[in-house]
């Protein structure tokens, strides 16, 4: 599940929003919207794409998308 409060930390921090983020990924604000909200997974490839737009790190990539401790 992701942890959709991290993700969006890290995309304040890069001055990413959501519309720009779903072009990055080549998907609709909506399908975004979904993935986030865990309604369905990100890719593999996306991962990787948000991983380097946004700069993220091992470990960051883990907490957001792999912390199996949400709830």
């Amino acid at each position: 599940m992701t942890d959709k409060n991290l993700l969006r930390y890290h995309m304040a921090k890069k001055e990413i929003n959501n519309n720009k983020l779903a072009k990055l990924l080549g998907i609709s604000e909506s399908s975004l919207y979904r993935k986030i909200n865990g309604a369905s997974d990100f890719t593999r490839n996306e991962i990787q794409i948000i991983r380097k737009e946004l700069d993220l790190n091992d470990a960051e990539v883990m907490n957001i998308f792999f912390n199996e401790n949400l709830a």
